[in-house]
């Protein structure tokens, strides 16, 4: 079991996302993997798509770079609640890499862990 960066879910199997983390380009020259639920996934995906993205100022969740970030409500499971909706902030480039992924996972086409 593994959790999602985005909205903490845990499930057995996530979908990896290869982003560059500038912090850590000396460890990681290639990016880290992050783990992404099925769900976050296709939100991250909708919102490269959508025409009327909300930029804003602020840090990616993701790979923590400062400067335009786009505005992604994410749904993150409550037990009080069932679903919250919260917006989470992602950098252009990483929502790119995202909608790549998983347009390729819809496909079949995505190779095993590691593989990219």
């Amino acid at each position: 079991m593994a959790d999602c960066d985005l909205c903490g879910r845990s499930e057995p199997t996530l979908i990896p996302v290869r982003v560059k983390v500038p912090t850590y380009s000396y460890v990681y020259p290639e990016g880290m993997w992050r783990n992404l639920c099925e769900r976050c996934l296709e939100l991250c995906a909708e919102t490269e798509r959508r025409m009327d993205k909300k930029i804003v100022e602020g840090k990616c969740n993701l790979s923590l770079v400062e400067g335009d970030v786009v505005e992604v409500e994410i749904e993150i499971p409550s037990f009080s609640k069932g679903v919250r909706r919260e917006k989470m902030y992602i950098a252009p480039d990483v929502l790119k890499e995202c909608a790549r992924v998983y347009d390729r996972y819809k496909k079949g086409t995505l190779p095993p862990f590691g593989e990219f």
